[in-house]
């Protein structure tokens, strides 16, 4: 059976968010090896990890999501600041903050309901942390802890008309990942 690597995503076309990933990226990459978003197409809003997933199962998704396919989310996202997830206490993933407002939340526990109710997942998460990945951090040295200090209040307006939610395959390549919408119809 056919198995694709997906997430929910919205993908963010901004020249704003392009210009952060290139200062990020030229003020960052000395202090560690990173695998940077490798185009500003696959910047993107992460709502959901689901992982491999069947291509029946993907195609059953697609249904039970289809008015949210269809629903602008908001036009608006304010980056905070660069922040990193740990995994076993290291860096492992760059990504701009982005401000949890009360429409996000609410958007997002609406997405959780769906997916629970339908046994894409088995609980539903309280816990959203709105952001855009910049790169998956593999090792850093101690200089990247002083340069992240530069970037950890940055502030950023983005607006972006027709924000919307994306079955997004993430197809992972020696060279970073590469992500792009999932088109079902053509399996």
């Amino acid at each position: 059976m056919i198995q694709k690597r997906i997430f929910l995503g919205s993908f963010i076309k901004q020249p704003l968010l392009n210009k952060l990933l290139t200062e990020t990226r030229i003020a960052l990459s000395p202090t560690g090896n990173f695998k940077w978003t490798r185009t500003p197409e696959n910047l993107h809003l992460t709502w959901h990890f689901f992982g491999g997933m069947q291509m029946s199962k993907i195609k059953e998704l697609k249904l039970v999501l289809q008015p949210f396919l269809t629903e602008e989310i908001l036009p608006r996202i304010d980056i905070t600041g660069l922040k990193y997830f740990k995994r076993k206490g290291q860096p492992a993933i760059l990504y701009a903050e982005v401000q949890s407002t009360l429409q996000l939340q609410e958007y997002y526990k609406k997405l959780q309901r769906i997916l629970f109710e339908n046994g894409f997942i088995s609980q539903i998460n309280d816990r959203f942390v709105p952001h855009i990945t910049l790169a998956r951090i593999k090792k850093v040295n101690k200089h990247f802890y002083e340069q992240m200090k530069a970037f950890e209040k940055i502030s950023e307006n983005i607006y972006q008309n027709n924000l919307e939610l994306t079955i997004i395959e993430s197809i992972l390549e020696p060279q970073g990942a590469l992500y792009r919408p999932l088109l079902l119809d053509s399996n």
